[in-house]
């Protein structure tokens, strides 16, 4: 595949040099500084690995309002919406992963708001987040992490690969040259309940503080647990994927039948409700409450013990029954099967194979040199979509007369 060139694109607008981008601009900060608290993340602090094309104090977009749009227009996240977050018997897959995360944003910029925090940070580190997630949901990211730790290669970490995707393989690559403040907090967005107040440790945000921990996170299993965001903004973002990642988990368990509403415990019924929006409500009013004017995030006790009780419950009830265990294990041997036919193609060099076609022919040189090639079928598989592999799967092991025949009937 050939590379974009950067010599074909059309010349940038030059915003300061229009008087009326210059004081849209200048209005932009103004307004930020005075709407935002100011412990808030400002714009005119953000940092980037090298100027933009269109640097951050001459484009009417505010730093992270860019970085949002960036993420918005990137090949992981035109693929992240094929991906799906949990697989089912009876009907297929639930909820595509597209959806938790909408919601994700759209609460996030909620209790930002209300909190007088930056908005686009909250959204850009939203939307960031999840495109290190694997096909097949945790069944893919779970055999991806087990593979490269039983070969010895490091883990797989989905923070610290949405990172490394965002970073470094994006844009040919090149990576998407997004703020700091956004990296970092999608590195530190863990979705478990893990603690009632989330507080912000300001001395991670260097791109040393950044490079270290995602380097860690991708050699030591569950190393990602103890980074905390820098910013408040970061904060807000952890706490909000606890609540898309159980409601869509809660929904779709109810949508195959798994549970029903009265059989959540009594305790998650009486203190958030029965209902994905419901429970949304009265956790983010709950956030708001604890966490206005303080320098932290916070949950009151009585909600995170619920959010607890949720956790288990989900687990208990839906992740590890039997007719979704039976599932992960078939969508693990399909995984399996895939990795392997894919290392081998890697390793015949045989540049007509779709490894690299679709993937190892458009990075650059270094990357090719420096990454071990059970990292690249890592990288490869991470950026890929559910039905791609599915489609590998089918080409490459079944026998083509069953697979025309297949095609057929469906047409």
């Amino acid at each position: 595949m050939a590379k974009r060139s950067n010599s074909s694109k059309p010349a940038a607008p030059q915003p300061e040099s229009n008087l009326t981008y210059v004081r849209i601009i200048r209005n932009n900060y103004r307004n930020e500084q005075k709407a935002l608290v100011p412990r808030a993340t400002k714009s005119r602090h953000a940092l980037r690995r090298r100027e933009a094309d269109i640097p951050d104090r001459a484009n009417i977009r505010l730093a992270y309002a860019h970085d949002a749009d960036t993420i918005l227009h990137c090949r992981a996240y035109e693929r992240y919406a094929e991906k799906t977050d949990m697989f089912f018997p009876l009907g297929g897959s639930a909820s595509r992963r597209i959806l938790g995360l909408q919601y994700a944003v759209k609460i996030a910029r909620t209790i930002a708001r209300c909190l007088s925090l930056n908005e686009d940070l909250a959204e850009a580190i939203s939307y960031a987040h999840g495109l290190g997630n694997a096909p097949f949901g945790k069944v893919g990211s779970d055999f991806l992490s087990q593979h490269l730790r039983t070969i010895g290669v490091g883990v797989y970490s989905q923070p610290a690969q949405a990172v490394r995707a965002l970073d470094a393989l994006e844009n040919d690559g090149a990576g998407l040259n997004l703020t700091l403040q956004t990296l970092d907090g999608v590195l530190a967005g863990r979705c478990d309940v893990q603690e009632p107040i989330i507080r912000p440790n300001p001395e991670n945000l260097t791109w040393d503080a950044l490079d270290g921990n995602v380097g860690s996170s991708l050699r030591v299993h569950d190393a990602e647990k103890g980074v905390y965001p820098a910013t408040l903004e970061g904060c807000v973002v952890r706490a909000t994927l606890i609540l898309a990642r159980f409601g869509s988990a809660l929904e779709d368990g109810v949508a195959v039948g798994l549970i029903q509403r009265e059989d959540l415990p009594d305790e998650v019924r009486s203190t958030l409700g029965s209902y994905y929006f419901d429970i949304i409500n009265r956790v983010v009013m709950d956030v708001i409450d604890h966490s206005h004017d303080r320098d932290y995030i916070a949950f009151s006790g009585e909600i995170f013990d619920a959010l607890r009780t949720l956790a288990g419950f989900i687990a208990e009830r839906i992740v590890n029954t039997p007719p979704v265990q039976d599932e992960s294990r078939r969508l693990t041997r399909v995984m399996e099967n895939l990795y392997g036919l894919f290392l081998d193609d890697l390793d015949s060099g045989d540049e007509s194979r779709t490894i690299f076609t679709q993937f190892v022919n458009t990075m650059p040189e270094n990357y090719r040199r420096e990454t071990p090639p059970s990292r690249v079928v890592c990288d490869f598989m991470a950026g890929v979509t559910d039905d791609f592999l599915v489609e590998q799967f089918t080409r490459r092991f079944f026998p083509r007369t069953i697979v025309n025949k297949f095609q057929k009937r469906n047409t």
